[in-house]
């Protein structure tokens, strides 16, 4: 006697937030893949937002390099007529 329920009598189960209703094999597969994806996202923005951090860095260095440039020029004048006088 075969006990099994016909095809398609499959008692309903809720899809676990995803899209479509998948075996539950594979609703576990996509809510990794999700994860992973989300991951993977959060990596890119991060390696962005270091990127952008390190070129204000370097803008930043460049800008405080020239005003020291400026400042060293300024007391060497300074000291050049102090030596002159």
């Amino acid at each position: 006697m075969d006990r099994r329920e016909p095809v398609g009598t499959e008692p309903k189960r809720p899809c676990r937030g995803i899209v479509a209703c998948y075996p539950s094999g594979m609703a576990d597969t996509l809510s990794a893949v999700d994860r992973i994806d989300g991951a993977i996202a959060r990596i890119e923005a991060a390696i962005d937002a270091r990127a952008k951090s390190g070129d204000a860095l370097a803008r930043r260095h460049a800008d405080l390099k020239a005003r020291m440039a400026e400042a060293v020029a300024a007391l060497d004048d300074v000291i050049a007529r102090g030596t002159a006088a």
